[in-house]
């Protein structure tokens, strides 16, 4: 998770050209590798692989805040919650008779 969410402040280079559609403009601009790119287009062309971060954004570390286990868990029994013991039986040997 990032830690701000305002994509104004994202930047990057371009590494491969591309057309894109920058932040409030409504048609697309081809853009040539080196130049700078800001804000959603950033952060999608990053994702694509056809730019690279200029400041790359602070990632917020929020595993503090998950509901789910972070390491290993410990499984004790295959039993679920409030299901009852059952009872190990016995296996007896038959012997096996010849006619």
């Amino acid at each position: 998770m990032l830690v701000n969410d305002n994509d104004a402040s994202l930047t990057a280079r371009v590494t491969s050209s591309f057309s894109g559609v920058p932040d409030g403009e409504v048609y697309p601009i081809k853009f040539a590798v080196g130049a700078i790119i800001r804000g959603s287009l950033a952060r999608s062309e990053v994702e694509s692989g056809r730019a690279e971060w200029l400041n790359p954004p602070k990632i917020e570390n929020k595993a503090h805040d998950s509901p789910f286990p972070t390491g290993p868990v410990e499984l004790s029994s295959s039993r679920r919650p409030g299901q009852a013991k059952t009872p190990k039986t016995s296996r007896k040997r038959v012997e096996k008779r010849s006619f």
